[in-house]
This record gives C-alpha cells, structure tokens and sequence, in this order.
C-alpha cells in the first residue's frame, strides 16, 4: 500500500498534464468521532493536480498526508477486550505514531465563468491507510501494537481561488470528510485550507 499510493497519483496525473494545475495546500486538520476525542489538530498538506475548467468542472487528483499527536502524553486505558470479553484492568497506552494518508480524486464545480475570481463547490472519493504504532501497559499485560488500517469515505468541499496572475492563483477551502470503515472509529475530519495553484 505504502507504494501503492504514489503510483496511481502519477498515472492519475499524466492525463492532460499540457494544461492544468499544480497545486499545494496547507490544512488546519481537526480529526472527529472517537479519534477526534484523543487527537490534537494538526496542519495537514495536500498536493494535487486538477485540469482546467471545461465550462463549470473540472477533474483533480491529490495526495493527503497528516500526522496526529494525542492530547495527552499518555492514555489511561480502563479496560481490556479479549475474545469477546471485557475486563475492568487499570493502564496506559502511548501512541508513538498516527500517520493518516489519503488519496482524493474527485471534480470541483464553480458557480459562474470569470477570468479572476472562482467560487467552487467539490466532491471527492478518499481512499488511503493510516499507519499507527503504540505501546501499552496494565496490570496484566505489556506491549508495542503495529500496523496499517485501511480507509475510505467522501469529502465534500466548498472554495473560493483568485488568480493573481494568469500562471498563479491563491486559494482557501473547507472540507468535511466521513470515513466509511466501522473499524475507523466512524470518525472523519473538518479541515480548513490556504493553498496556490500554478497554472501550467
């Protein structure tokens, strides 16, 4: 999966790369559900590239990476499933890692024609892993847990670009994405963006 991801972003974006846009943006990234109750927010980064409008759409591919710290240094655990069974055990837990990456390709769809302004709406299908690494300790027992769960779910959007230029533009979007996994915890992301496009 690790080399997976870059792989189909390359051929995503070898479609029509004679006229379209680099883009790179950086993310207020607030998780939400379950992890969003023991995650901190973060900044987030996603390059992307998306062709030129055709009329009022246009197509985009990207890559989403964001790394969550835990609120607290440590995590009391409280109780303990094994084999169906939940026993009350007193403990810790320490996230070392929580590592969310995603590929987005979807389409954005502006309001009306305009050579400097751009108001859009946007939907996305994500998809990705998150990678995550924690030690933990009880009373009865003591471990590093590893691994790679993977994820996917929609991410609707709602932007604003003004070109600067004819080759660079600015803009800022929020997104709310719904991961679609049971074993995510249910939980998604608000997230918050500054970026710039240059036009190729």
């Amino acid at each position: 999966m690790k080399k997976l991801i870059p792989c189909i972003v390359f051929l995503l974006l070898q479609a029509n790369m004679s006229s379209g846009q680099i883009t790179l943006e950086a993310q207020h990234y607030r998780p939400t559900g379950e992890i969003g109750d023991i995650m901190k927010p973060t900044v987030a980064f996603e390059l992307s590239y998306c062709n030129d409008f055709n009329g009022f759409v246009r197509a985009r591919a990207g890559v989403h990476i964001a790394s969550l710290k835990t609120r607290l240094d440590t995590l009391p655990i409280y109780s303990t499933v094994y084999d169906g069974q939940t026993t009350v055990v007193p403990g810790f837990q320490y996230f070392e890692t929580y590592r969310v990456n995603t590929i987005a390709v979807g389409a954005d769809f502006r309001f009306f024609k305009h050579d400097k302004i751009n108001p859009y709406i946007g939907l996305d299908a994500t998809f990705g892993y998150i990678r995550f690494r924690y030690t933990y300790s009880s009373a009865t027992s003591f471990g590093t847990d590893m691994g790679n769960l993977v994820h996917y779910g929609i991410r609707p959007r709602i932007g604003f670009e003004y070109h600067i230029t004819d080759n660079i533009a600015v803009f800022t979007q929020v997104a709310r994405n719904w991961y679609m996994v049971r074993y995510v915890g249910g939980q998604g992301y608000n997230s918050y963006g500054l970026g710039l496009r240059y036009i190729i």
